[in-house]
């Protein structure tokens, strides 16, 4: 008898292209903790290089499901149950067993030495990710890109370039055509940024052990920049954290800021928060420009400048001082006086220089968007979901010091929005959330384009 099957678990493919998983289940029917699975619940999409139907990049989902057991009106899905474009459920509980005998799909014979041979049409898939949901904290989800090599992820890379490069002067694409382009490169950063926190954290011997990189990122060794040492890039004192990252994929450098991380340096960082967010000079942006001025100074070429949270807003100090390109994500805003006072360039030259993506609704966005009518209901809450030093630290310092005077400065730079996958203000802050905004606009906009060519 079969096992039950659940979000997140396996699925078959067609011979030619790596499991997927499925990526959606019953909102109040839990399995060992996850979401049951059921007939017509989505499975992430699927490519394939070879003439059969469908092929391409499209959609797949559960086709069959038990005959005598039903879950929020559809069948249970379970372990063999048919994947409507071949392949079928490959996973699932190891000791929920539901009913009859599931049907058994037959698997299409779709060109094996394709996927040895990396075709370009897998190239374009884009990678799973953890994904945030409201029915939980965090549903890990495998990262398919961890099964790639680096010449594999980088034969990706290329291949959504070379189709964003071909899209660019059609009719109706020229829009998704540039967005895919910049999160061809966005999603790299955004994983150092997401990074970045590990390492820091390893630094300060908070965890015994670094864990894997993403795919192609790779941590330069700073003892070997003249005139820089570790310490420059970790301080246990102030609570500043950065890294260096080269990025085998793109060849892109990047000088990454570690963000408000609550667990381990909260109070350090929300000092920080209230003081730059009122003009006072703080150690962490004064580190963050000397820093930036540092390696520029050291690199050729010269990286480009990364952050999240109050990374982000370090970043964007790191761009004043310097005229490098900056990125960053959910970002704290800059004061005018914090660059300024360094001789930097003013918070006009500053923003131009930069990109800013930010998730819908989340909290610091929010709160530099609409002031201080809607900060200190925002804060409260943060303060309390947080706790201890570092949530009094967020709606003390923040919400009675500064936000009472008129709010926060706003996120430097170009700003564009990425699409929440759920949660409350506070979740959708978190690299999760921006990483898996960066994956659904690659997807929405490499179906588009591959649908148009398809029909050319």
């Amino acid at each position: 008898m079969p096992g039950a099957a659940r979000l997140g678990d396996s699925c078959a493919g067609h011979g030619c292209f790596p499991a997927t998983p499925i990526i959606e289940g019953s909102g109040d029917v839990i399995i060992n903790g996850k979401p049951a699975a059921r007939k017509s619940d989505a499975v992430l999409l699927h490519a394939c290089p070879c003439p059969n139907v469908p092929h391409g990049v499209h959609n797949r989902a559960i086709s069959a499901g038990s005959g005598t057991v039903i879950i929020n009106g559809k069948l249970a899905a379970r372990i063999g149950d048919a994947i409507g474009c071949g392949g079928s459920v490959a996973a699932g509980s190891g000791n929920v067993i539901i009913g009859d005998s599931p049907y058994q799909s037959p698997v299409k014979p779709c060109a094996e030495q394709s996927a040895k041979s990396r075709a370009p049409l897998l190239a374009l898939t884009p990678m799973l990710l953890p994904t945030l949901m409201e029915w939980a904290s965090v549903a890990e989800l495998p990262i398919l890109d961890d099964l790639l090599s680096v010449a594999q992820r980088k034969d990706r890379y290329l291949a959504r370039a070379k189709l964003a490069t071909e899209a660019a002067t059609l009719p109706g694409l020229a829009d998704a055509a540039k967005r895919l382009a910049f999160n061809n490169d966005s999603i790299l950063r955004a994983e150092a940024a997401q990074y970045v926190y590990s390492v820091d954290e390893f630094r300060r011997g908070v965890l015994d052990k670094l864990p894997k990189a993403p795919v192609g990122l790779d941590i330069l060794d700073t003892s070997k920049l003249p005139g820089l040492t570790d310490n420059d890039f970790m301080d246990k004192k102030t609570g500043f954290g950065s890294a260096l990252f080269k990025s085998a994929i793109n060849g892109e450098t990047m000088l990454t800021y570690r963000g408000t991380n609550n667990a381990v340096t909260g109070v350090k960082d929300w000092l920080t928060n209230a003081g730059q967010g009122m003009g006072l000079e703080t150690d962490q942006y004064n580190q963050a420009m000397y820093l930036a001025k540092r390696v520029k100074n050291v690199l050729s070429p010269p990286p480009v400048i990364v952050g999240h949270s109050l990374g982000g807003g370090l970043a964007s100090a790191g761009v004043g001082v310097t005229g490098l390109p900056g990125y960053t994500f959910n970002a704290a805003g800059l004061h005018n006086n914090t660059v300024s006072r360094a001789g930097g360039a003013d918070l006009a030259k500053t923003a131009s220089l930069i990109t800013t993506q930010a998730v819908d609704g989340e909290v610091l966005t929010m709160a530099q968007t609409y002031g201080k009518a809607l900060i200190p209901g925002l804060l409260s809450g943060a303060g309390a979901l947080i706790g201890g030093a570092a949530g009094a630290a967020l709606g003390g310092i923040i919400g009675v010091a500064k936000l009472l005077e008129g709010g926060l400065p706003k996120a430097s730079g170009d700003m564009m929005a990425l699409p929440a996958v759920g949660g409350s203000p506070i979740a959708r802050h978190g690299m999760d959330q921006v990483i898996a905004g960066i994956e659904s606009q690659k997807k929405e906009d490499i179906g588009k384009i591959t649908n148009t060519f398809r029909g050319i």
